[in-house]
């Protein structure tokens, strides 16, 4: 069956029978010198959750990657959190307050709380971490560039800004890439900025192995600490409720499709979008629409035709963004046309009118070939760069060519492997357009493709202050009118060309219930009948 559902939606409680089957279990919770992912003495059958392709590692401080997060979220958490609405909830922090010039933050710690190491965390550790946070990630840096941070005692941590940041407790409360984790102080001072060397963490699950090019394995903590609220997005009561997860690395989606099939694995991440409907009639399996992010147009601004608004323009004017996202996607269910600068499933935090009428006005072709005339183009090739890698990027990018072609520009389509891809798109001399997916964050401003060093070089006076007011604004909702600002500013200046917000497919044996998703999978609450 087929489970379509926002987000936003709220992780659901456990019924009482699933915890006492559970707790009753008279086999042992501890791992033996023997045990591996291949087995387990545990309260359930280790839960086996094929996805894509290995990260890189599992610091989230040293690289935005998604699937760092997919598997840290499990072994570490942050000061605070967000529910399925996108509010800040407590997490490591039972409480906080802001000062009334906005200007200070202090968190009051839960006491008692213990790393995978068994030491108990303190102020101390989180403020390295968040020291550590901040000069490595670009959401760190955002944020709390300048701030400095200090403990009164063991379980206060007081964070002061040279400027109030409106954002700065929900970029704390961020669960995707690059989030806030906490971590043991000594571990974090002998870390490496590629990395750190040991993954400890207060979460739910603690890293057990990793073996090269086959799986990470973790197993349950059992001295965690669950809070005792209900659980709700990222927030909440968190249990372990399986001995163990083993994220195993499948790249061919025709063999994660035949393993969750077969029995093989309980989950898989990212069913290709063409292969879902071979899922739908299998009584066994759930498959779920979960929101991933915007599908957008990335313009080269940094030299070429691109330069120039007009052509930027053009392109928005005289391409097909339906064409586009059923190519991608394969099926209407599995995309949404939305005109807002952030994810539609946002759109209750941030909400804007601006640039709706031009985000739906009807394709333009003879429009956009006037503005091209405007242009100093003059038929040189316009080249577009894909990886047919990622089949979502190549379909769209194979549309986005054929629309092109109409409007009369020269272009060409070149083909790479994926490593070979991601070096090019940070090349400015090696591409004028490309077709990127952007992931949702909690922050407007803090989307990449607003960034001067990131791909398409946006550069913007106009913008540079937008987002000084918008963060130095004292509270979310003063924050929420400048936004309106920048969403117009985003198509004034058109640094991006969005698509449309997709979904990626993941799907479950029923054998797993209480799965659920936020910005990445959630496998804590999560039982295994198997």
């Amino acid at each position: 069956m087929i489970s379509s559902r926002p987000i936003k939606l709220m992780l659901c409680l456990f019924l009482l029978s699933i915890v006492l089957i559970a707790c009753s279990s008279g086999e042992s919770d501890n791992k033996t010198d023997t045990d591996s992912a291949e087995g387990n003495n545990g309260i359930g059958e280790d839960i086996k959750f094929a996805i894509p392709a290995a990260p890189p590692h599992l610091d989230s401080h040293a690289s935005p990657a998604q699937q760092i997060a997919d598997v840290g979220r499990h072994i570490f958490e942050t000061l605070v959190t967000i529910d399925s609405e996108f509010n800040v909830q407590p997490m490591l922090a039972e409480s906080w307050e802001q000062s009334d010039d906005g200007t200070t933050l202090t968190f009051h710690l839960r006491e008692g709380i213990l790393f995978h190491n068994g030491e108990e965390v303190k102020a101390e550790d989180v403020i390295a971490s968040l020291e550590r946070w901040v000069r490595l990630s670009s959401l760190g840096k955002a944020d709390f560039e300048g701030a400095t941070m200090e403990a009164p005692d063991d379980y206060t941590v007081v964070i002061t800004q040279p400027a109030p940041v409106s954002t700065a407790l929900t970029t704390l409360a961020y669960g995707g890439g690059n989030f806030a984790s906490i971590m043991p102080k000594e571990i974090v001072e002998n870390a490496s900025d590629a990395s750190v060397e040991e993954y400890i963490g207060t979460g739910p699950f603690k890293f057990e192995e990793w073996r090269q090019d086959q799986y990470i394995y973790l197993t349950k903590f059992d001295d965690y600490k669950p809070l005792d609220t209900p659980a709700d997005g990222l927030s909440g009561k968190k249990e372990a409720l399986v001995q163990g997860i083993q994220f195993i690395f499948v790249p061919d989606a025709s063999t994660r499709l035949a393993g969750i099939r077969t029995g093989e694995y309980d989950a898989v991440k990212e069913v290709q979008l063409d292969m879902a409907p071979q899922l739908a009639d299998d009584p066994d399996i759930s498959t779920f629409i979960d929101p991933f992010g915007q599908l957008n147009i990335f313009y080269n601004k940094d030299s070429g035709l691109f330069t120039d608004v007009r052509a930027r323009e053009a392109v928005a004017t005289g391409i097909d963004k339906e064409a586009m996202l059923l190519a991608a996607v394969t099926n209407e269910d599995y995309y949404t046309l939305d005109h807002g600068l952030m994810m539609n499933y946002q759109s209750a935090l941030w909400s804007s009118d601006a640039g709706k009428d031009d985000y739906f006005a009807d394709r333009d072709i003879d429009a956009a070939k006037q503005l091209l005339n405007e242009t100093d183009y003059d038929g040189e090739e316009i080249k577009i760069i894909s990886s047919r890698e990622n089949i979502v990027l190549y379909n769209a990018a194979v549309v986005l060519k054929e629309n092109l072609d109409e409007l009369g520009l020269n272009t060409s389509l070149e083909i790479y492997d994926w490593p070979t891809y991601l070096d090019k798109r940070d090349d400015p001399a090696a591409f004028d357009l490309l077709v990127g997916a952007s992931t949702p964050k909690l922050d407007p401003t803090s989307m990449a493709y607003l960034r001067s060093d990131f791909v398409g070089w946006t550069v913007s006076e106009e913008l540079d202050e937008i987002i000084e007011n918008f963060k130095s604004a004292p509270s979310i909702d003063d924050a929420k009118i400048i936004y309106n600002d920048l969403q117009a500013w985003f198509y004034e200046y058109i640094p991006v060309t969005k698509v449309g917000d997709y979904a990626n497919v993941n799907a479950t044996r029923n054998n797993l219930s209480g799965y659920d998703y936020l910005d990445g999978p959630m496998f804590w609450n999560v039982t295994n009948s198997k």
